[in-house]
């Protein structure tokens, strides 16, 4: 059986495969998080808390949203307001 020799390259794909989770695991541990579950979310096998925020911004009513809309609307017409009373005592400043 003829040796084979390693190549540079080779060496650091072998390399690379066992530094880098290394390099993750240490990390996620150096920062007090769960490193296996911080993977599963990375790869996604384990669905994230996000889907969980949009089943709760789902269930508020329509009417909340209107009313929000509603408020939102009208402090922005009273800051138009306001502008334009600055515009004016600007422009008889001068």
């Amino acid at each position: 059986m003829p040796k084979r020799r390693v190549t540079p390259f080779t060496r650091f794909f072998i390399a690379i495969i066992i530094i880098v989770p290394l390099a993750f695991f240490a990390a996620s541990y150096i920062n007090n998080e769960d490193p296996v579950s911080n993977f599963k979310e990375m790869v996604g096998i384990e669905q994230t808390t996000s889907t969980q925020k949009k089943v709760s911004a789902d269930s508020h009513s329509k009417n909340e949203f209107e009313e929000q809309i509603e408020e939102l609307q009208s402090s922005l017409r009273e800051r138009d307001k306001e502008i334009e009373q600055l515009r004016q005592q600007l422009k008889d400043c001068q």
